[in-house]
């Protein structure tokens, strides 16, 4: 009896434990994106992003003594003038549809990954796990995204082992293939000096957010378990050519997709006042910011670590701040959007195999001790992206 007590004890401090850090990190996330909003100007931002428009016509600010109005008066008349520029919706819907392709792909290259380890299923299995998966970790930190999936997947059977097992190839191809494979390329577009302005904060971000995670349980593993692991990974694939090949052009395909609708969103919101219209380029080393800074999230989704780094790699191209913190944060809106709308689709149209409850055992089992997975071997027969 005292021993049930006290596992019960000890359960529900380790939950309350965990909704703590849950808050902790929500706050940190406003936080963040507060301050970017604050030092960009919050006015630029309103005027950026037309709020600024309907808020004078709702009554929430009042721009001349015929308008009612909480906050009295718009700072510059500026601001109104470019909160009156049009929005080209046509490019909007455009880098919406951008973005239900990519996670469409992402769902694709999960598939790919879990036939290589040798999950059984379809793709739409396979695709509507991780992007259940996805859809979770907007809403919560610490790569919680990653225990939705799994729980999703080993409730329709599959072994724990070869589901960790996905989780380290995605991590190594979104490594090489996403992030280092882009970085070069950034290289060679752009000066020495320009190039590591632009990834240097994203690179403190990155550091800082690890030294806050190191010890709590909810890294995957120490740095030289890290590297033993992808080492062992590129071993395994590259046994597999053709794989590898297939899964590298996914996720290079998933980049260039997700370098597109920042450079879309920033065009539809360019008018006569208004000037975003940042070289693709530029708005690639942004988005490469933005996927280092958050491979330790420490808010949900990395959300506040993605808009900083993004934001400042574009200001260190040259941007104006306001307008690079607007484009990270018309960006992050969207793809937060559109990801929430599919989570939507999958979990009410389509159904997954497991519950909120279950997601939150596994994650807590997965906090409590978390080793590096055995190194992926590929299942005989599997073909990679099918």
């Amino acid at each position: 009896m005292r021993t049930e007590e006290g596992a019960g004890a000890s359960s529900r401090r380790g939950l309350s434990g965990v909704f703590a850090s849950f808050g902790l990190s929500y706050l940190l996330g406003l936080l963040l994106l507060a301050a970017l909003v604050y030092h960009a100007g919050v006015w630029n931002v309103l005027a950026n992003t037309r709020l600024l428009d309907p808020l004078v016509e709702v009554g929430v600010i009042r721009y001349h003594d015929g308008n009612l109005g909480v906050v009295d008066g718009v700072e510059d008349q500026k601001h109104y003038l470019r909160s009156q520029d049009p929005i080209d919706y046509r490019l909007v819907l455009l880098a919406a549809l951008i973005y239900f392709a990519y996670w469409g792909v992402k769902g694709l290259k999960y598939h790919g990954v879990a036939r290589f380890v040798g999950l059984k299923g379809s793709a739409g299995r396979h695709a509507r796990a991780r992007l259940y998966g996805d859809g979770l970790g907007i809403f919560f930190p610490f790569r919680f995204g990653e225990a939705a999936t799994a729980a999703a997947l080993e409730a329709e059977g599959e072994e724990p082992e070869r589901v960790r097992q996905t989780f380290v190839i995605t991590d190594f191809l979104t490594i090489v293939f996403q992030i280092i494979l882009f970085l070069l390329f950034g290289l060679l577009v752009t000066n020495y000096a320009i190039w590591f302005a632009q990834t240097f904060w994203a690179l403190v971000i990155c550091a800082v957010s690890y030294f806050v995670l190191r010890g709590s349980g909810l890294l995957p593993w120490g740095p030289a378990g890290f590297w033993r692991t992808q080492s062992q990974t590129y071993r395994s694939l590259a046994n597999q050519p053709g794989t590898l090949g297939k899964l590298g052009f996914v996720s290079a395909l998933l980049m260039l997709l997700d370098d597109l609708t920042p450079f879309v969103i920033a065009m539809a919101f360019t008018g006569d006042h208004v000037i975003m219209n940042v070289p693709f380029f530029v708005i690639q080393s942004g988005v490469v910011a933005g996927y280092i800074a958050r491979r330790f999230p420490i808010t949900p989704h990395g959300i506040g670590q993605w808009e900083w780094a993004f934001a400042a790699a574009l200001y260190a191209s040259g941007i104006g701040f306001p307008e690079a913190a607007t484009i990270a944060l018309l960006d992050s809106a969207l793809r937060h959007g559109t990801c929430f709308i599919v989570f939507l689709i999958v979990t009410l149209r389509h159904g997954v195999a497991t519950t909120y409850h279950q997601v939150m055992g596994r994650y807590l089992d997965r906090a409590a001790s978390e080793q590096p997975p055995a190194a992926p071997a590929a299942e005989a027969g599997a073909t990679g992206v099918a």
